[in-house]
């Protein structure tokens, strides 16, 4: 199965910001503004920013609409906070930077394998916890038959 090229990409930029803790900027500020040239055009590279930064600054804008759906990590790109399958298989890894920056590294180096990988986790994790409740009547049954809700506790499906 091949990927779509464009997922992947947003894929990889998933992970390199959940590995470095950055979430996606709300705003974005003039970088620098090229010279007129003679025709009277000119360019503006913009660069994210947070609202401190942009309060100050004269040409700024805001990237986040209030009321418009938002994904902490790709701001406006929704792709993978709506893959179902993905985000279950994300909750095994928590906020642990370090096992983010393993995630980064594996889906760099194998971007469609790690993410038919990933996909697949996600959806074994998603049936496990969808089939429903353990039967109570056998002895310790009780005890154990809430799931797990520590760091790892759907790791191993």
């Amino acid at each position: 199965m091949t990927a779509d090229p464009d997922f992947v990409r947003a894929l990889k930029r998933y992970a390199r910001r959940r590995a470095a803790g950055r979430p996606a900027a709300e705003w974005a500020v003039v970088a620098y503004i090229e010279p007129e040239d003679e025709a009277g055009n000119s360019a503006a590279w913009w660069r994210e920013a947070g609202a401190v930064e942009a309060a100050a600054t004269k040409q700024a804008r805001q990237l986040r609409t209030d009321g418009e759906p938002w994904c902490r990590w790709l701001g406006r790109d929704l792709r993978i906070a709506s893959d179902r399958d993905l985000q279950a298989y994300f909750v095994t890894v928590g906020d642990d930077l370090s096992a983010w920056s393993r995630l980064r590294l594996d889906v760099h180096r194998h971007p469609s394998r790690t993410l038919d990988t990933w996909t697949r986790k996600g959806r074994r994790i998603r049936s496990a916890v969808s089939k429903g409740a353990v039967p109570t009547d056998i002895p310790l049954a009780a005890r154990f038959a809430r799931r797990g809700d520590g760091r790892r506790s759907l790791q191993g499906l």
